[in-house]
């Protein structure tokens, strides 16, 4: 076994070469197939000026306390001791606790802060709020919302469907052909929840193309792996995914190629599809020239599709970010119904695939395994809030939202406790979110960096990074477990968040509750003696733990694993029934239209967005915006460290277009470009190239928000969701659709502003 030391994180697992205690090198690991150049940014973050050294209190808020909470965001910081921080932020959770109860405490996380089982941001802020007497949660996620909520009434579970889906190595052997809705996106494929001990995505596609199998990419932009293939790029207007199928669809009905056995057996609904694809509900059939004058996709090439698609073994596979979008949930449902009526849905490299490559752990063939965490508890508030509502919850106490089925009622959220995740990356309107971010009484934050969130905070925990702590790494879609090597002291003052909310508990009077009377390292073999206890349970073994420790990480999984996406249901559909009411794909869902809501109705339909490149507001903003997640960070981590800060331009995240709609604007490369609409504008720095269609600019996520004081719809360094609308998906699921977004672009002529 292996002598050496490693560090990890949801983008990779890193060799430590030297350490001094204040700057670590950091390599590729013996066992990384694809390393990435993100782990640079773990070792600069040891020595970085972003870095939050010690605990801070907002000038205004030491001084006058929640009088003071409209200048949130406005002031400078004052470094103080780390009692007077505890006890300011114990002391008001207390008079909130008291005072207005549990439901008045938002807990935020995102799950992101740590790839480790115990230093898990998400874990620890949740188990410290539910011993104090629980808070309000969100629930769903701003990848995938839309289809977390769509997926359990149509055809199964978000784990069964996405992560227990067909493996790569069928897809290599069995698929001919795959239609890629949205592409396969390698940015993505280069991390997974829970970490990545060996990036795979790259040479499984890789693998896939040598072996002859065909993809076409429908999506703005093309992939990054299209060059691995003999591949074929279509380029229809974003959002109009839900109307080429349609017209795919249509044809294939035309044609007498739907597997009418199939649908039979294994779906129920699909006279009621049927009768809207022929139009004979509404009067107007969804043929490929219909489909034609809404996606500008010939309809010769939707013709043709539909006869590529029927006639080999075919994979359809969608990314989540076109669910990311207004009516979301439609291009999801209509994939599904889409490969249904193909037929190949449980065999071999055919069905469907929702995310193929948007985690390197999507199709990765090993079995997948849960290790154990830190427990949460049980929190007594049952309601929770769709993660992408938050700004309606801070801005409107009282007021009542539909969420599949039922109405949810925003409490009056009186302090914000954040660990892990940032708001000001994900959110959409941030201008709308800052504003509403000032109504609670104290917003409190443990944070590694002065990053947006941090900057608009009341107190301000500093938090030790992965490399100053000791944890374990385990994904349950790697094969190994990795010992994550405390490497470095704790930069400044730092605690990890586990010291921090022992402190906070001592003071609150739950520490035995919360700490159980455990250190780091006893909390780590209180956790792994749970994982072999799960693995046991899973047909698996894992060492004890000092003999992983010492080893430094186990492999648990040596074989890959043949798995076919659904098949047991294709086996035998009365033994193996979906979770659906009816135990079968329902192409047409009862309790979806029950609900009836207007935006989300009882099977898939054509619903125009709010704004897409055939409404009229393109007369004013003739552009789309696409705002993938970034090559070079995962959302917005380290974005002032290493290759993040390196790829911008005069200190300006990058945009992506074309030549032709560069030159309509008079844009040359490097050029300071503004992006602007109806709700904000940014600047940005321009990046030429041949991968984006006309009418399309790319914006990645993930560039901190830095508005002039004066304007916070106006964002100097390149946020793209100071241009994106705040509202749900649907009703259904209340998910983002930052997506939906139409931009004009300028030449940049005015201040070039200092970047926060």
């Amino acid at each position: 076994m292996s002598n050496r030391s490693y560090t990890g994180s949801h983008f990779g697992t890193f060799e430590i070469i030297k350490s001094d205690g204040k700057s670590v090198e950091l390599a590729a690991s013996d066992f990384e197939v694809e390393p990435t150049p993100i782990m640079q940014s773990f070792a600069e973050s040891l020595s970085s000026p972003l870095r939050i050294k010690k605990p801070a209190v907002r000038k205004g808020f030491l001084e006058k306390g929640i009088a003071s909470k409209s200048a949130r965001g406005d002031e400078p910081f004052v470094e103080v001791s780390w009692d007077v921080a505890l006890d300011l932020a114990s002391d008001n959770l207390q008079k909130i606790y008291d005072k207005f109860g549990a439901e008045a405490v938002f807990g935020g996380s995102y799950g992101w802060a740590s790839a480790g089982r115990f230093h898990h941001a998400q874990s620890q802020i949740h188990r410290f709020l539910n011993k104090l007497g629980g808070y309000t949660a969100s629930i769903n996620t701003y990848s995938h919302a839309a289809a977390e909520v769509l997926l359990p009434h149509i055809i199964g579970t978000e784990d069964e469907i996405i992560y227990n889906g067909t493996t790569w190595p069928v897809i290599r052997d069995h698929t001919k052909l795959i239609v890629a809705f949205g592409g396969l996106p390698s940015v993505t494929g280069q991390i997974s929840p829970g970490g990545v001990s060996s990036h795979t995505n790259r040479s499984w596609v890789e693998e896939c193309a040598k072996a002859g199998v065909r993809l076409v990419t429908i999506a703005p932009a093309k992939s990054q792996y299209d060059a691995s293939f003999d591949s074929e790029w279509i380029a229809p207007h974003p959002n109009t995914d839900t109307a080429l199928m349609l017209g795919i669809a249509w044809q294939i009905w035309e044609n007498g190629q739907c597997d009418m056995d199939f649908i039979k057996r294994y779906c129920v609904g699909f006279d009621e599809f049927l009768s809207y694809l022929t139009g004979d509900s509404d009067g107007q059939a969804k043929t490929p020239q219909w489909a034609s004058e809404i996606c500008a996709v010939d309809a010769e090439r939707i013709i043709r599709l539909a006869d590529e698609i029927t006639s080999q073994r075919c994979l359809l596979t969608s990314t989540w970010a076109l669910q990311r979008a207004d009516k979301g949930e439609q291009p999801i449902w209509m994939l599904i119904v889409l490969a249904a009526m193909v037929g190949q849905i449980g065999l071999e490299g055919g069905g469907f695939s929702l995310g193929l490559s948007s985690f390197n752990g999507v199709a990765n063939p090993v079995k997948r395994r849960r290790y154990a965490s830190l427990p949460q508890g049980v929190n007594p508030i049952k309601q929770r809030i769709p993660v992408a509502r938050i700004t309606e919850l801070l801005e409107s106490p009282g007021k009542q939202i539909d969420y599949n089925g039922n109405t949810i009622t925003f409490p009056d959220i009186k302090a914000i406790y954040w660990a892990g995740g940032n708001p000001y990356h994900h959110h959409q309107d941030l201008a709308r979110l800052q504003k509403a971010w000032r109504n609670p009484d104290v917003v409190i934050v443990n944070e590694l960096e002065w990053n947006a969130m941090a900057r608009r905070a009341d107190i301000v925990f500093p938090v030790a990074g992965v490399m100053e702590r000791n944890d374990v790494m385990a994904s349950n879609s790697d094969k190994r477990l990795v010992a994550l090597k405390k490497c470095a002291k704790p930069v400044g003052q730092s605690k990890t968040d586990y010291e921090i909310f022992c402190e906070l508990a001592k003071r609150l009077g739950i520490y035995e509750q919360f700490s159980e009377g455990r250190n780091e390292n006893e909390w780590l073999h209180e956790i792994h003696k749970r994982g072999q206890e799960r693995f046991k349970q899973q047909d698996g073994n894992l060492p004890e733990f000092d003999k992983f420790w010492k080893d430094g990480f186990f492999q648990h999984c040596k074989h890959e694993e043949h798995r076919v996406g659904l098949v047991a249901f294709r086996e035998n559909p009365d033994e193996n029934p979906l979770i659906t009411p009816s135990g079968k794909i329902e192409i047409y869902s009862k309790t979806i239209a029950g609900f009836k809501y207007e935006d989300c109705r009882g099977h898939p339909m054509w619903m125009p967005p709010k704004q897409y490149l055939s409404s009229k507001l393109t007369e004013r903003y003739p552009l789309h915006l696409m705002s993938p997640q970034p090559n070079l960070r995962l959302h917005g981590q380290f974005d002032g460290n290493g290759a993040s800060a390196q790829s911008k331009i005069k200190g300006r995240e990058p945009a992506y277009l074309n030549q032709q709609e560069a030159d309509k604007r008079g844009i040359k490369e490097d050029d300071i470009i503004r992006l602007y609409n109806d709700i904000g504008a940014t600047l940005c720095g321009t990046k030429i190239v041949d991968w984006v269609g006309d009418n399309i600019i790319v914006l990645p996520t993930g560039a901190w928000y830095s508005p002039l004081k004066d304007n916070p719809s106006f964002c100097v360094h390149g946020n793209p969701n100071v241009l994106t609308y705040d509202e749900g998906t649907s009703r259904l699921s209340q998910g983002p659709s930052p997506n939906s977004i139409l931009v004009e672009v300028e030449l940049y002529r005015g201040e070039l502003h200092p970047v926060e």
